[in-house]
């Protein structure tokens, strides 16, 4: 019985660890000024980007966006997905609640 707790703590401070090694990974990666530009270059939306949104807002379907921007229902569901992948949403609701027209 001594031998499981003496692996138990063992596995313990190998996990301790690691999680240590990962949270000062990602500490520095947060803090790396390059890392803050891309993100903000990242934040900039091209105008189909930024027309397809306005749409989203007001509630608009797929069919009524691509009449209104001239282009295939298609277009406008990848440039959704584009968006959706870009600011880590899982859905269109997500995407409208990080209210990216503002900036």
């Amino acid at each position: 019985m001594a031998a499981l707790w003496a692996r138990r703590d063992q596995l313990d401070n190998v996990i301790r660890a690691r999680v240590a090694k990962i949270v000062l990974s990602l500490r520095q990666e947060l803090t790396e000024p390059s890392w803050l530009i891309n993100t903000f270059d990242d934040l900039t939306l091209c105008s189909r980007e930024r027309s397809v949104l306005e749409a989203l807002h007001r509630g608009d379907t797929t069919r009524a966006i691509a009449r209104m921007l001239s282009v295939s229902p298609r277009t406008v569901e990848s440039t959704v997905s584009g968006l959706l992948k870009r600011f880590g949403c899982a859905n269109r609701v997500e995407l409208i609640g990080l209210d990216l027209l503002t900036h």
